[in-house]
Parts: C-alpha cells; structure tokens; sequence
C-alpha cells in the first residue's frame, strides 16, 4: 500500500477517530497525539492489515487499546 492509498483508506476517518480520543482522553494535545500515534501504528503495519482493518469500528478498538 502506497501513501496515496493509504490517505484514501483512513484519512476519511480522522474526525471519528478526533473525536473518539478526545472523548477518552479530554484534551485535544492528548487526542492528537493518540491520532498520530494510531496512524503511525497503521503506517507500520500497512502490508499486513486485515481487511476489516479499513472499518471504523475497527480503527476505534484500535484507539481504545491506544488509551
């Protein structure tokens, strides 16, 4: 997966996921860097993600585990 693919599969989620970790953390530092720190994770592991990877309520289990 490209970085081109890889923005058209998860970046549509970003405002869900914004407002999952402010919600759990109630900072918007601490929400942000938990974003960055999920697609950093998902960055990583890009080649070998299930497809159900691309739903959000996989992206937001992965944000609750992040916290």
């Amino acid at each position: 997966m490209d970085a081109r693919e890889f923005k058209q599969r998860f970046m549509p989620h970003y405002r869900l996921l914004y407002r999952v970790a402010y919600h759990l953390t109630g900072h918007a530092q601490d929400a942000e860097d938990m974003l960055q720190d999920l697609y950093l994770k998902l960055w990583q592991k890009r080649d070998n993600l299930p497809d159900e990877a691309m739903t959000e309520a996989y992206l937001v289990t992965m944000m609750r585990n992040l916290f």
